[in-house]
């Protein structure tokens, strides 16, 4: 998805921060991102979800960003984002900010 939808801004200039309390690795569904897609104001399905089209915007084709604990991601609030699954039994806890 893209977060522009749940909050709306001018300029389309607003970014997110994704605090990572846990070591985030694949196996533990580390945000995935497609690059470039904040240059795009794409549609989102209307069935009451602002999630794209899962079968075109398929997470585990989007590019892993492991992270460690203490990281901070950041990216443009149109960036197409989204999380694998937790396959650990280990936590994978964030702040989004």
């Amino acid at each position: 998805h893209q977060d522009k939808p749940f909050f709306p801004h001018d300029n389309d200039t607003m970014m997110a921060a994704i605090v990572h309390f846990d070591d985030a690795p694949l196996e533990k569904g580390c945000v995935r991102v497609v690059p470039g897609t904040h240059k795009s104001d794409l549609e989102h399905r209307s069935e009451g979800s602002w999630h794209l089209d899962p079968e075109v915007w398929k997470v585990e084709d989007a590019l892993p960003i492991e992270a460690k604990a203490g990281d901070v991601l950041f990216f443009n609030y149109m960036t197409v984002h989204g999380s694998g699954v937790n396959t650990s039994s280990d936590s994978r806890t964030t702040l989004l900010i």
